[in-house]
């Protein structure tokens, strides 16, 4: 009896795609697993140099591609399964790729531009991004689209076909921290003598400050009070914090030197 089963081709053809879609689901659902060991393997010397943010986002894109070579071979053996000529199935591959470019051009370019993102290291899982004029934490980069958790909670998927400009806010060199000031034009002088005191001892103070603070401009025109504009340069992240510390410091030492601060 169990010869006769065997003996009917259509009953061998469908217990064949049975084993290979099921192998195929084995491996798609292990191809997390299957990246981190391709990953992490000691073959390969550059993970030294890759932080783990960057490979939790190269896993991605891993996984993806090991899912999307074993659908296609799978694809291919299942037709020879059934006795279809490789000839048939190279022309019948051809055609459909033609006529899947034509129809799914956005999510082919979706695909590519995942790939150009991932491979240059624009950002990656755990980044603070703002793209789209969304700014949020990437939680999920794939293939196709980006998953960004924005300040407010939201999640926002972006295909990364429309990604075109990236701000890495996790990536800054440095920030920024500056400080108006107006005083009376009478007191001129004696505020910038104060004010360059200040420097010089915010700079020897404080670890955050990457150089000496400096008077960025300070208005030309002549009236009854006079803008300085106070600027220092802090580590990244640090800036607003700097900015409080500077403002303390500045108002005390204005304030010794019995130099009003005009509001």
């Amino acid at each position: 009896m169990n010869e006769l089963i065997f003996a009917n081709p259509i009953i061998s053809n469908l217990i064949e795609v049975i084993i290979i879609g099921l192998i195929t689901w084995l491996v798609a659902k292990a191809s997390g697993w299957l990246a981190v060991r391709l990953l992490t393997s000691r073959k390969f010397t550059w993970r030294r140099h890759v932080d783990e943010k960057r490979l939790l986002t190269l896993r991605s894109l891993v996984s993806a591609a090991i899912k999307v070579f074993i659908y296609i071979i799978s694809f291919i053996v299942i037709l020879f399964a059934f006795g279809i000529p490789g000839g048939a199935i190279v022309t019948a591959l051809g055609l459909f790729s033609a006529g899947f470019g034509l129809g799914a051009r956005p999510l082919i370019n979706d695909y590519l531009a995942g790939m150009i993102l991932i491979f240059e290291d624009q950002f990656a899982v755990g980044d603070k991004v703002e793209m789209l004029n969304i700014i949020g934490v990437v939680e999920t980069v794939d293939l196709r689209t980006t998953h960004i958790r924005s300040t407010t909670g939201e999640l926002y998927i972006i295909p990364n076909g429309d990604v075109r400009v990236v701000r890495n806010l996790s990536r800054g060199l440095f920030s920024v921290a500056t400080l108006k000031v107006t005083v009376a034009t009478k007191d001129l002088s004696k505020a910038l003598q104060v004010l360059e005191e200040v420097a010089d001892t915010a700079r020897a103070q404080f670890s955050d400050l990457i150089e000496r603070p400096e008077f960025l401009s300070i208005e030309g025109a002549i009236s009854a009070h006079v803008e300085l504009t106070f600027s220092a340069k802090a580590k990244y992240g640090r800036g607003a914090r700097l900015r409080t510390q500077l403002m303390a410091m500045v108002t005390d030492a204005l304030d010794k030197a019995e130099v009003r601060i005009i509001s």
